[in-house]
């Protein structure tokens, strides 16, 4: 494809596509304070909300919220810290009716592994195959 334009050759009249990639139609909002740090070693609650393009909350159990990755993007944290709670057996984030108004999802993120810093949680929605990050601090 060059300026828009795909140029081919047929030898028959077979049917035949083309698909265009769609914009992200999601965006997510942090259901946490993602400039509280949690204690190495501690348990962090990822708490989301997936929202639509007109901002409504489409968060449910149908949609899933799959972990793609974890990447340190800074060594600087804030002087807040903050513990929580127990890991995720699956790996994956779970959808809660009880988060926000209409439910969302939560991730409990171990950072025993962890160093100290700042990271994107990365993870896709559904299907699709663009990654969504909410950040977090480890201190």
């Amino acid at each position: 494809m060059t300026n828009n334009l795909v140029c081919g050759t047929a030898s028959s009249l077979s049917p035949f596509a083309l698909f265009v990639p769609q914009a992200a139609s999601y965006s997510v909002s942090a259901l946490y304070d993602q400039t509280r740090a949690a204690r190495r070693g501690s348990t962090i609650p990822i708490k989301v909300q997936v929202l639509d393009a007109t901002g409504a909350n489409v968060s449910s159990a149908d949609l899933a919220l799959t972990v793609t990755r974890t990447v340190l993007v800074s060594t600087n944290t804030s002087d807040v810290v903050e513990d929580a709670g127990n890991s995720n057996p699956d790996g994956n984030f779970r959808f809660d009716a009880s988060l926000g108004i209409g439910g969302g999802y939560i991730f409990n993120l171990s950072t025993s592994d962890l160093a100290i810093g700042t990271y994107e949680l990365e993870f896709t929605i559904g299907g699709s195959p663009v990654e969504y990050s909410v950040t977090f601090q480890v201190k």
